[in-house]
């Protein structure tokens, strides 16, 4: 194929790879759902490698900045989820500042009103310790990997593609987490998804005189941190009126949102006087929420609030309030596209946006990357769809997760 110019639009790749070493479980992405999803599946026993395609673990929670906890809990002093995403908590706060409510810390059953099981955390040490955790399980990681392809036998992946600094290679596996935030692996198998918006958000970390005044009198060094929040809201309040909504899914939208997050906190500096305000860090990707989900065998359903389902993995509450209570199908995980590829995290199936919008925070995230994991382990060599959703269930519950509201 040519151009009127005749120069060609296309150009012959020779796809010889390495196959490198087969592994039980590919998980692909570290952000929390897909280090939960990796620590779950090695604590069975199973070899396990990550990929992640920057050179930090933790995602959006880490090199994204969005570093609030947000709650375990359903609002009415309640917990909801423990297990993997209880330690990542602990994990976030432990040797450093939080916010974490003193009876959520004494573990002590709050009355109902109380503050919610959630605080702040330091991203940059979060990231160690998560490296820690990691690693401590059994799990392996490969840093500066990126997912290129996958090769099929029919709805099953035999091999991911991935390509690094030793150049193209190709990774055998038996069953496959896909916790990359963009649902690439379902992607790139040819499963069904569905995109959402995305709004220019931009968090980062500043300081400024007044904070470092306050820090030196009370000898805290969180009083001189500040997380500053650019752009709209998770519903595009704020959203800038030449700045378009996002799809997140093209080097373009990606380069876009990196360049007007920027933009706007360059803007934020220079209508203040010289010196008055620094940014102490700026994120190392972009923000996106909402990119791509799967379509699933259940999807999680905001109307299904309170609702009893007989295939739940776990349940949670919403971050935005009190009073919603979902409990999250297995069906969610997994795909009828798909016989050995399970979700974790913000690409579970939803019914609709209000679902993601719950799915796709950090505890959830986390939760859903530990009941993938553990169902991986569970699958082997055969199909995610054989596996008995009362098991992972069983497993989630010793883990201390709540399953049936």
């Amino acid at each position: 194929m040519s151009t009127s110019t005749g120069k060609p639009t296309t150009i012959p790749e020779h796809n010889d790879v390495p196959v490198l070493d087969k592994v039980d479980v590919l998980v692909a992405g570290g952000g929390v759902a897909g280090v939960a999803a990796a620590m779950a599946a090695a604590r069975m026993g199973k070899s396990v490698l990550l990929l992640e395609k920057m050179v930090m673990l933790g995602g959006l929670a880490t090199a994204g900045f969005v570093v609030i906890y947000l709650p375990l809990c359903d609002g009415n002093g309640r917990q909801l989820i423990g297990g993997i995403s209880e330690e990542m908590l602990l994990a976030s706060i432990e040797h450093s500042y939080d916010s974490l409510p003193e009876h959520w810390r004494k573990k002590a059953r709050p009355a109902q009103g109380k503050q919610r099981y959630q605080t702040l955390f330091n991203g940059p040490l979060f990231a160690m310790r998560l490296d820690e955790l990691l690693l401590s399980s059994g799990a392996n990681v490969l840093f500066d990997t990126a997912v290129c392809a996958v090769v099929k036998d029919g709805r099953r992946v035999t091999h991911v593609i991935i390509e690094n600094a030793d150049g193209r290679s190709a990774i055998p596996c038996d069953a496959v987490v896909d916790a990359t935030g963009d649902a690439v692996v379902f992607n790139r198998m040819g499963a069904r998804t569905v995109n959402g918006p995305n709004y220019m958000s931009y968090w980062a970390y500043r300081t400024g005189i007044q904070e470092i005044q306050t820090a030196a009198q009370s000898a805290r060094v969180q009083d001189a941190v500040r997380l500053q929040t650019l752009g709209a809201d998770c519903d595009g309040k704020g959203q800038p009126d030449d700045v378009p909504v996002f799809d997140g899914l093209s080097a373009d939208s990606v380069t876009r949102m990196a360049l007007e997050g920027r933009k706007a906190a360059l803007r934020y500096v220079q209508e203040r006087p010289a010196g008055e305000v620094a940014f102490t860090g700026i994120p190392s990707m972009p923000q996106f929420r909402t990119t791509r989900r799967i379509v699933g065998n259940e999807p999680l359903d905001f109307a299904r609030d309170g609702q009893r389902s007989e295939t739940s993995v776990g349940s949670c509450g919403d971050w935005r309030g009190t009073g919603v209570t979902l409990e999250i199908p297995y069906g969610a995980l997994t795909s009828p596209d798909a016989d050995n590829v399970l979700a974790a995290g913000r690409i579970i199936a939803c019914a609709e946006r209000e679902a993601w919008e719950v799915a796709r925070v950090i505890p959830v995230a986390a939760q859903t990357g530990e009941a993938a994991g553990i169902a991986a382990a569970l699958a082997g060599t055969g199909s995610v769809h054989d596996v008995d959703a009362q098991a992972v269930a069983d497993r989630m519950r010793q883990a201390g997760h709540v399953i049936h509201l």
